[in-house]
C-alpha cells in the first residue's frame, strides 16, 4: 500500500494535516466569497443597503450552490461578503502568502 502523497508533502513540509485542511477550508471559503461579490447584483452600489438585501442574497447563493444554508452561515457568508467589498486599510491577505506563512510557522 502506498503512502498518501499529500500526507509525505506534509510532512516534509512540517505541516499538521489539521493545519492544511484548516487552511484549505479557509482559502475555499474565501475563494466562494470573492466569487459571490462578484455577482453583478452584489457588486452594485447599494444592494446592502436595501431592506430585501439578505432574502436576495440567500436566493443568490443557494442558487449558486444548489444547496440550503443556515441561518448563521447565511448571515456570517453575508457580511464577509459585504466586509470583502468595504474599503480597507491595508492589502488583505492572498491565498499563496497564507500558505506561505502556514509552511513557515506550523
Amino acid at each position: 500500500m502506498r503512502n498518501d502523497p499529500i500526507a509525505v508533502l506534509l510532512g516534509c513540509l512540517g505541516i499538521s494535516a489539521e493545519s492544511f485542511t484548516r487552511f484549505v477550508s479557509w482559502a475555499l471559503a474565501e475563494h466562494l466569497i470573492v466569487a459571490l461579490a462578484a455577482h453583478p447584483a452584489i457588486a452594485a452600489d447599494g444592494f446592502f443597503n436595501q431592506p430585501d438585501a439578505l432574502k436576495r442574497f440567500r436566493r443568490m447563493l443557494c442558487e449558486r450552490t444548489k444547496r440550503k444554508w443556515s441561518q448563521h452561515d447565511l448571515q456570517t457568508l453575508f457580511n464577509r461578503v459585504k466586509d470583502h467589498l468595504s474599503k480597507h486599510h491595508r492589502a488583505p491577505v492572498d491565498y499563496g502568502e497564507y500558505l506561505k506563512l502556514l509552511c513557515k510557522f506550523p
